[in-house]
């Protein structure tokens, strides 16, 4: 009869991965980690100078959303836009931006 509940309680444990993820699933963390691990990979692939030019980044539905100081980055983000996806998506190892916006 032990020898079941240490056959039972193997079968029902979970690695710390698991856990994790039944944790963030449930309480609904899942966006929020997405969100904040989207504006890091931006920020890296930015780099300085159009970080040091933007007052504000968001993440929602897909979508970086900009607030970018000169009208010149501004244009040169659109322009760029596609490589800028490309690179983000490959820094978070899955297709989870798809478009950028600039205001």
């Amino acid at each position: 009869m032990a020898n079941e509940n240490i056959a039972m309680k193997k079968k029902d444990e979970m690695t710390m991965q698991e856990a994790l993820q039944v944790f963030i699933k449930e309480n609904n963390f899942g966006d929020k980690l997405t969100r904040i691990n989207v504006i890091k990979a931006w920020e890296t692939v930015a780099g300085d100078a159009i970080n040091k030019n933007t007052k504000d980044v968001d993440f929602k539905n897909k979508e970086i959303i900009l607030k970018i100081n000169t009208p010149a980055l501004r244009q040169n983000i659109l322009y760029s836009k596609t490589e800028l996806i490309k690179k983000v998506n490959q820094l978070l190892g899955s297709a989870v931006v798809s478009n950028i916006r600039v205001n």
